[in-house]
């Protein structure tokens, strides 16, 4: 079964299409039509690559062609057409943006009866909590941001300008793209696991030993990528992906960089470990083969209306359309000049993170690039990597 991954670049009018067979069988003949890519195998069937319905080649016309191994990279040429159509959307969706958890909360979550679960598991950690107020945080390291408010010339007096740390009462909550952030009173009605000695202040799902958050003196944290919280009637108020979660950071961020590529890094653990990542495109529209796609990855309903019927000898790879966060990332443990830069570059934002967030992001990115040819997963001594957006 073949495996297709194909990048549309507008700017340029340029479709690139990655194809990996698993036999690594050497393409004879490659015919690029309006709307399909067929191809011709030795002594195998005639495979056609179907584009979904909106995205159109110049037929006959490929610029580059080059087979490695089991991976076929094809260059082809986009029609006019859908090249001005692709750039037009692709700034209309930069511009109008997804909506950022930190938009609805406060209206979905107030005053209602609801549960807290685990996401892994689905077990419920805290049952029948109504909150009186919901509120979102002026940013996920607002407290750790709060520091660079003040100069030296204020001196001993900046302890008093300085704001306290901002602690909800027993029955509100506030919250960030990563974590919730609740009075520690609610610990008392919580079904976690805790143990001091053993996890420090981790909390820990009670069935499946997930880690949900942290206890702080005064204040928990859940976090948002293990809980979602649950209506009294089952109806999920809050429950986000870690694709989800990316997606609204990297927006959140893009509105205050004025057209600089946001630069990103996540930092856990001591001594610290960095994940960098600067985008590249925040708005990559991909066609991805149907055996590529995860369970999550819906079909394209315009695909269906394109589809036609082949003879038996023929095979089918059909396509769908994706919009994704394409961008570069490094791991980097421990501090050093170059971590320390990023600390003065006001173009780069850090967050401090749960050590399962940013695990789960450097799987996630790690995954994502499978598809591309080996030498294409890195750029720069940096990796490849995709968010795949909702």
């Amino acid at each position: 079964m073949l495996q297709v991954l194909a990048e549309i670049l507008p700017n340029i009018k340029v479709c690139n299409i990655y194809i990996i067979s698993a036999n690594g069988e050497r393409c004879e003949k490659v015919d690029i039509c309006k709307s399909e890519c067929i191809l011709e195998f030795e002594d195998k069937p005639t495979v056609t690559i179907s584009l979904p319905r909106g995205t159109y080649l110049v037929p006959d016309v490929i610029t580059d062609i080059n087979q490695n191994g089991d991976t076929l990279f094809i260059r082809a040429s986009l029609d006019e057409n859908c090249s001005l159509i692709s750039t037009l959307s692709a700034e209309l969706g930069s511009n109008a943006g997804n909506f950022c958890i930190n938009e609805p909360l406060h209206d979905i979550m107030i005053g209602k009866c609801i549960s807290g679960h685990c996401k892994k598991c689905h077990h419920a950690f805290q049952k029948d909590v109504t909150f009186r107020r919901v509120l979102p945080l002026p940013s996920v390291d607002w407290d750790h941001s709060s520091e660079g408010w003040f100069c030296h010339v204020h001196g001993e007096e900046s302890k008093n300008l300085k704001p306290a740390s901002l602690v909800p009462n027993h029955d509100e909550c506030f919250y960030s793209e990563l974590f919730f952030l609740l009075n520690s009173s609610a610990l008392d009605s919580m079904n976690v696991y805790h143990n001091d000695e053993d996890d420090g202040n981790d909390l820990k799902c009670s069935n499946c030993r997930d880690s949900l958050g942290e206890k702080g003196t005064s204040t928990l944290k859940l976090w948002t990528h293990s809980v979602k919280w649950i209506h009294s009637n089952d109806t999920v108020l809050f429950s986000k992906s870690i694709e989800s979660i990316l997606d609204s950071l990297f927006e959140n961020i893009d509105k205050d960089n004025f057209g600089v590529n946001c630069r990103l890094v996540l930092s856990t653990g001591m001594p610290k470990v960095y994940l960098f990542m600067v985008t590249m495109n925040t708005n990559q529209k991909l066609l991805l083969s149907e055996s590529h796609s995860d369970d999550d990855l819906l079909e394209d309903p315009e695909f269906s209306q394109g589809k036609r019927s082949r003879s038996g000898n023929d095979t089918d790879v059909n396509l769908r359309k994706r919009f994704a966060i394409k961008l570069l990332y490094k791991i980097k443990e421990d501090d050093d000049d170059e971590s320390g830069s990023w600390q003065d570059d006001v173009n780069v934002h850090i967050l401090p993170c749960s050590s399962s967030f940013f695990t789960d992001v450097r799987s996630l990115l790690e995954s994502s690039s499978m598809y591309l040819p080996l030498e294409m997963r890195t750029f720069q001594n940096m990796k490849v990597g995709y968010v795949m957006k909702s």
